[in-house]
This record gives C-alpha cells, sequence and structure tokens, in this order.
C-alpha cells in the first residue's frame, strides 16, 4: 500500500486515534493535534496500521526522564510510555536552542485495532 494513502488515512481518522486524555493534554500544551511535524505511516506484518510521529513546541522538560535513547552516537530511539494498548507517547527536549528558547518533542506512536485496520485497509487499496 502506498504511504501516500496511509498518510491520508491518518489525516482522515486521527479524531478517532487519539486517546481523550492525550487531546486533552495537547489542550493544556497549546498543541493542535491535526498540526503534526512529522507522520511515519506503515503496514504491520499483521496487517495493521501503525504511525509513528511528533509534535513540537517551546518550552522546557521540566520533569521525567527523556525517551529519546541514543546508540553509540549513531542511531537513535524513542522509548515512549503506553497510555493504552494502541497508543504509546514521549517527550524529549531539543539540545540546541530555537532562538534562544528550548523545543519540546512529543513523540507518538499509534496502532490501530486489527478491526478496524482491516476495514479501512479494504476502503483504501
Amino acid at each position: 500500500m502506498e504511504c501516500t494513502k496511509l498518510h491520508e488515512n491518518f489525516v482522515n481518522t486521527r479524531n478517532t486515534l487519539f486517546p481523550k486524555e492525550v487531546l486533552d493534554l495537547f489542550v493544556d500544551l497549546g498543541i493542535d493535534y491535526t498540526k503534526d511535524t512529522r507522520i511515519n505511516p506503515k503496514v504491520m506484518e499483521n496487517g495493521q496500521f501503525c504511525y509513528e510521529g511528533n509534535f513540537q513546541f517551546i518550552g522546557n522538560l521540566i520533569k521525567g526522564d527523556s525517551c529519546k535513547i541514543e546508540i553509540n552516537n549513531e542511531h537513535t530511539v524513542f522509548e515512549l510510555s503506553p497510555i493504552n494498548d494502541h497508543f504509546s507517547i514521549g517527550f524529549h527536549q531539543d539540545d540546541t536552542p530555537f532562538f534562544n528558547q528550548h523545543v519540546i518533542h512529543v513523540e507518538f506512536s499509534i496502532t490501530e485495532p486489527k478491526t478496524i485496520a482491516s476495514r479501512r485497509r479494504e476502503s483504501i487499496i
């Protein structure tokens, strides 16, 4: 399946993909969940749709661990915290300030439930 169609699927269904408590958090942080910085859609081996992406905002990471993990200065992985069986989230701060302010990245991963993904896959193939 084309990445473009998967991205369109995310855009058309994102209002059902984010848990309510995450949408509430986004409101508190001033994040518009329709204005993501990056989305990487993919189809997993079992046929489920998975979306990984992030949002950014200006601020400081005051409490909690960064989800960004550097491996041998060659690879970066994100250790996200699960909110439910289908959604995980994490935060990290850029090392380099942007106009003397820090950028906070909100990383997320969404896996659509298999039944929903199957219906969506049939409708967009």
